[in-house]
């Protein structure tokens, strides 16, 4: 959403258009109306405005509306219409303040989701103690006002920014402005007269405030100065855009996840590209204790590539964990992509997941040994389970047996597999023999045969300590070939 001929929002929506097609996205509508901010557009070309923009229904809404009528008639048009009720609001902080301290009364009578409300700005909040700033904010600001918060007509009590998220926010903004005067000021050869003190303020100046850091500033450089990392005719303040979404009781939270990190390397935002984003999505089955644990490690080794924050072509992965039981995950999944763009689906995944013809599975972990999957949405970095039988029964069966191997396998794709089997088998110059079948709930302990090979496959923990027990009393061994959710095995008893 944009108004026309006012003095912001035409700027903001072409920049908006510019980068969404670098990241080869587009906007899927748009509410523009010609305006003025001492006026409102009449009643029919809003309406034909709106008409021309609800059906797309969009699942949020970039807010680019001057503090003046014509954006509240279309906030409070935008939350009294039913089918958009569910989209997110994403409001830049020039509106922050019209909508929490004069427009709230009014939006709160229509159907207004606080929590769907997601808003951006130059300052962390007040009671974000993750920032040791924000800490030192609070002992210096609960002490000014606890001296002085009665004055000139106040009536701050010692605690007010924590009550007051967007007063408590343009408090801690002034706070960090204070503190950058306050380190221009320390050196008293700049302070000797007026010029030498504004030149100073461009003399390749960055300033860390505890845990923030504000700038660069750079006047002008000599020679290739700039391409050796000097900041050239550069006043730009902070790099990071901090987000937060309105709670139920009114006030501004934290968004997780929800601090962007600018590159410091670059000075101004028309030298910044986006990249489409890789948004992967892995499940974390409940019901389903050895498939957590596999989530568990997963999360931890992606966490090593996955975003940061920092814009950028090297910032471009992330993952999110989606907790659902086993038998819900393909209904979890369509819900989930009508809330965000989904990439990819990564980690465990079953058999009515993979059957989403229209989602991309990388390198997905079935819950149960199955085929390599057909189509091409599906793509396998690790080696296939034929990749390892064809390995298993060259390397190991064949060479060691001296007649027909037993096979045993639990999957949900036993047809297939047993398939396989029979090909390598003959291909390799083996010979497959007994062929038998388990479901979950079955123990493969009265399967295996007292003497010979037998080629395992899909085994369970219960599986595990059966057969220990079995190689303990004849000390002969197991070859394991692992695909994280399940093993397959061969053993020469």
């Amino acid at each position: 959403m944009y108004l026309k001929g006012v003095f912001y929002g035409d700027k903001e929506y072409k920049l908006t258009l510019k980068v969404m097609s670098i990241m080869g996205r587009k906007l899927c509508g748009v509410f523009e109306l010609d305006s003025s901010t001492d006026g409102r557009a009449s009643d029919d070309d809003f309406e034909a405005a709106w008409k021309r923009f609800a059906p797309t229904m969009p699942q949020g809404v970039i807010v680019f509306g001057s503090p003046i009528e014509d954006t509240k008639r279309f906030l409070m048009k935008f939350l009294g219409s039913n089918e958009l009720r569910g989209a997110y609001i994403l409001i830049p902080s020039m509106l922050q303040y019209a909508i929490i301290n004069s427009w709230m009364k009014e939006l709160a009578v229509k159907n207004f989701v606080p929590e769907r409300v997601i808003l951006t700005g130059p300052s962390p909040l007040a009671n974000d103690n993750e920032y040791i700033a924000v800490r030192k904010f609070q002992t210096d600001m609960g002490k000014y006002l606890e001296k002085n918060g009665k004055l000139n007509g106040h009536n701050y009590e010692k605690g007010h920014f924590y009550q007051h998220s967007t007063d408590g926010e343009l408090m801690v903004h002034g706070w960090i402005v204070g503190e950058v005067l306050w380190r221009t000021l320390g050196s008293r050869e700049l302070l000797c007269n007026r010029t030498t003190y504004i030149n100073s303020l461009y003399n390749q100046r960055r300033y860390v405030i505890d845990d923030l850091v504000i700038g660069d500033f750079g006047g002008e450089c000599e020679g290739k100065a700039g391409q050796r990392g000097a900041a050239c005719k550069c006043n730009q303040g902070g790099n990071v855009v901090y987000m937060k979404r309105m709670g139920t009781d009114r006030n501004l939270h934290p968004v997780k996840e929800g601090v962007v990190t600018l590159a410091s390397s670059r000075c101004y935002t028309n030298l910044l590209q986006l990249y489409a984003p890789l948004n992967g999505i892995m499940f974390r089955l409940e019901d389903n204790p050895l498939a957590q644990r596999i989530a568990e490690e997963y999360r931890d080794g992606a966490s090593l590539v996955v975003g940061k924050g920092q814009l950028g072509q090297g910032d471009r992965f992330f993952l999110h964990e989606l907790n659902s039981t086993s038998s819900a995950t393909k209904h979890n999944m369509l819900e989930e992509v009508k809330e965000r763009v989904v990439t990819a689906v990564f980690g465990v995944v079953d058999d009515a997941l993979l059957s989403m013809t229209d989602m991309t599975f990388i390198d997905p972990i079935p819950l149960t040994p199955r085929l390599k999957h057909p189509g091409r949405n599906v793509l396998h970095l690790s080696p296939t389970i034929e990749q390892q039988i064809f390995v298993m029964v060259e390397r190991v069966v064949v060479p060691n047996s001296w007649g027909s191997v037993h096979a045993i396998v639990r999957s949900s794709d036993v047809r297939g597999i047993k398939s396989v089997l029979r090909k390598t088998f003959w291909a390799l110059g083996g010979s497959l023999g007994a062929f038998d079948e388990v479901t979950d709930s079955e123990s493969v302990k009265s399967l295996l045969p007292h003497s010979g090979f037998v080629l395992v496959i899909g085994l369970t923990e219960a599986d595990i300590t059966e057969m220990l027990s079995i190689l303990t009393i004849t000390g002969e061994c197991v070859y394991l070939c692992y695909s994280s959710m399940w093993h397959c095995c061969t053993v020469s008893l």
